[in-house]
Order: structure tokens, then sequence, then C-alpha cells
């Protein structure tokens, strides 16, 4: 006959199994095996269903909308210099008053602060500029710096005034100095711009050099009757021309630039460093020259930084 304290303990151990499968059938009651309070990783992540009872379709996932796309800004326009390269009117008829021609090249640059600038006609035209979506918008508060001097100047002008001042729709086609920019007005103007540096392929360094009047002969040079310009190169500090380097000989050409003997200039350039089968090689391009009067120098012991001295 077994004792009292080993029914006792036969007892204990059947609460514990009854305990124990209370505990399991709970837990697959919950589907997931979770503590009470807390969710498996399995279950955040499951869908939504959307099905119906009795809907045979499958059931479809919650999704969220994407993102809107950002205002692309100016971030596009800005930081270039663009020129154009075609103009047809809605008909596809060309306007030539604003294609380019050997006397002139429209220009359009789009300020970081909002401000446009046109040139390349009647001197300079600036005004507001703003985007909206896709598109660009010019304030009708547009100021003219200059005049006009003739009339193929003056058509050009109106034809600025008439095309380039209406709202278009723009698009950007390539990236950084190689892309275009393609306008369209709601009269269907189409304009074609590229940006000044696209030939070079890569952004130049700006230089402003004061030029002699007088050419010097190039040293190191095989033929004996080539001329150089005699050059120093400048930077301005406060408004004031101050040198960065002193006169030297200029070796190659100035694209855009010939220098007329006896005029003593300034001309702003732009450097390309350029990469010509595995050798640094240097190109520049003109911006602008304007006359202007030496400042004193001592150059050669003579005061005068407009006198270039060959070498006997």
């Amino acid at each position: 006959m077994p004792s009292p304290s080993s029914v006792a303990i036969h007892r204990q151990r059947a609460h514990l199994l009854t305990l124990v499968a209370a505990l399991l059938t709970a837990a697959c009651s919950s589907g997931a095996g979770d503590l009470p309070g807390h969710t498996s990783a399995a279950a955040a992540t499951e869908p939504e269903s959307t099905a119906k009872l009795g809907d045979a379709r499958p059931a479809t996932v919650k999704q969220r909308p994407p993102p809107p796309k950002p205002d692309p800004g100016p971030q596009g326009l800005a930081g270039y210099r663009w020129q154009i390269l075609l103009a047809t009117a809605a008909d596809g008829r060309a306007l030539p008053e604003l294609q380019p021609n050997a006397f002139s090249q429209i220009h359009v640059e789009f300020g970081d602060d909002g401000r446009l600038t046109i040139d390349g006609h009647c001197g300079e035209m600036s005004g507001d500029y703003r985007l909206r979506g896709d598109v660009l918008e010019v304030s009708d508060q547009v100021q003219q710096a200059l005049g006009c001097t003739n009339h193929l100047a003056q058509a050009t002008s109106i034809a600025v005034h008439e095309h380039l001042l209406s709202p278009y729709r723009y698009r950007l086609e390539g990236q950084g100095v190689r892309q275009r920019l393609h306008l369209t007005s709601r009269n269907g103007t189409q304009l074609v711009l590229q940006t000044a540096d696209a030939l070079w392929g890569s952004k130049p360094v700006e230089m402003t050099l004061e030029v002699a009047a007088k050419e010097v002969d190039c040293e190191g040079l095989l033929v004996a009757a080539s001329r150089c310009l005699w050059v120093r190169e400048l930077h301005y500090v406060l408004g004031r021309r101050v040198s960065a380097s002193d006169w030297h000989r200029f070796y190659g050409p100035i694209e855009g630039y010939r220098h007329s003997p006896g005029a003593h200039e300034l001309v702003r350039v732009r450097h390309y460093p350029l990469m010509l089968r595995g050798r640094l090689v240097s190109s520049y391009a003109l911006d602008y020259a304007t006359p202007s009067a030496p400042e004193p120098t001592h150059v050669n012991g003579t005061v005068g930084g407009a006198v270039a001295h060959d070498r006997p």
C-alpha cells in the first residue's frame, strides 16, 4: 500500500502536467506562438488582407504612394552660359534673328538668385525668372543696358523681346557642360541651347589678361617670324586691378580674339586645360576685349607696362 507522501507527489505531478498542457493549447490557438503582449517579426510584416469572405481573389497589399519628385529648381540651368543653336517658329520656319551668325551670338545665363541675363544683341538685357515644375517664366519688367546701333541689332532685340520673354516649357537633355536645353513656348516657338563650354567638354578657368600694344618675338619656336602677345594676368581687389603675374610672352592663339597692333587691351578669356593623347595642353577662348590705358609698372627697368622690349 503506497504511503501518504508518495500519493501527494503523484498528485503534484498530475497538476503540473495539466498546467503544461493548458499552456501549450493556448499557444497553439494563438497561431503565432507569440508571448502575450508581443508580435513576431513574421506577423509584423504580413500584408494586410483586403479580400472579403467568399472572395476568390488573392489578398492585396496596401502600398504607400511614392514620394513626389522634388522640383528640379535652377541647379540644372544655373552655372552655365547658354547659347542658342536653333530657333524655329511653330510652323518650322527658322528665326534667323535669334540663331548664331557671323555678327552675333545670343547668350543666356540663369543666376542662382533668380536673375536672368541675355546678351549678344543690343548690349545686355536682365530680369527675374522663376521655375514652376517644368515651366520657365520671365518677369515682364526686363531692363535694357544699352541701345541698338544698327538695324540688324534692332531686329535681334525685337526678336528677343518677342520670343525669349514668354513662358516656356523646358527640358534638359544630357549632363554637365554637354547638356542641351530645349524650350517650347505656348505659341509653338522652339529653341535649342547648349553651353558655351560644350565644345571643350569641361568648365574653364576664367582669366583677365592685360595685353600690351606691341607684340614680341616668340622664343623657342622654330618659326623665326612668329610673334607673341606680351601679357600679364590681373585680378581685382576691391574694384582695383592688381597684377597677378609678371609680364611674359603668351604662346598660342585665343579663339575669337585678334590683336590690333598698337592697341592696349584688357582681354577676358576662358582657359581650358585639356588632355590630348596623354599630354596636358591649354586652349583659350575669348569672352570679351576692351581698350584700356596701361598702368605704371616697372618692366625691364622702364616705367610703363604697355612697352614690351625685344631682346637684341
